[in-house]
């Protein structure tokens, strides 16, 4: 390249894209001009057409960087979850993907996407972690989306086992008290007993033998 004449440069390597579209050193060539430049909007035109001449990991690679690109240098958020999707659409589960794609479906309020993009993350979470975006996912179904059956599944997986999330534990409660459900809502006390500590835990648990008493007229129980 004429380094001291970025111009010509540029215009030969164009030249060269007119005569063999296929040229990846000449691709390449555009790309470090364009980023030399700060042209992003140029440079993901250029590795967007060098994405489609490579396959498998090469080709994954420039399609987290035209997102990347998207998203930090030129700010388009909208066009970024188009992008990382793109991302996606290559590696499914690509954690860094989904993990972009959940944060900013969030800065955009598309609740569907969170749902979307909150679920497939979870699959490969465990424990804390795990039952943490469940149950933030369960929110959205039941505050933004107003799927309370999709919200109530997601408040007892999150609420299940040695880590529940406490709220995802009250959401459970009052859900299936407000259905009448009181065997299922004294479970939801049991639960957020487990999650709790010291006298709020004893005052859960209390509650819950209270209901069983009163209300089901459980005494072993």
């Amino acid at each position: 390249l004429a380094v001291d004449n970025k111009a010509e440069a540029r215009t030969a390597l164009h030249t060269a894209l007119d005569l063999w579209p296929e040229d990846v050193d000449a691709l390449r060539g555009l790309g470090a001009l364009a980023r030399e430049n700060s042209d992003w909007n140029a440079l993901v035109g250029v590795l967007a057409r060098e994405a489609n001449l490579l396959d498998g990991q090469d080709q994954v690679d420039r399609f987290r960087e035209i997102a990347t690109i998207w998203e930090e240098q030129i700010g388009d958020i909208a066009v970024a979850q188009d992008a990382w999707r793109k991302v996606l659409e290559h590696a499914p589960s690509d954690a860094d993907a989904l993990d972009r794609l959940l944060r900013i479906s969030r800065d955009l309020e598309d609740w569907s996407a969170v749902v979307e993009f909150g679920t497939a993350r979870a699959a490969s979470l465990d424990g804390q972690e795990r039952n943490q975006l469940l149950a933030e996912i369960g929110e959205v179904q039941l505050q933004r989306l107003y799927r309370e059956d999709e919200a109530l599944l997601l408040f007892d997986e999150a609420s299940k086992g040695d880590a529940p999330v406490m709220e995802a534990a009250r959401h459970f409660e009052r859900i299936h008290a407000g259905r009448g459900a009181w065997d299922k809502a004294v479970e939801g006390v049991l639960r957020q007993a487990r999650a709790a500590e010291g006298p709020e835990r004893v005052r859960l648990l209390l509650s819950a033998a209270e209901t069983r008493l009163e209300t089901l007229h459980d005494r072993e129980g």
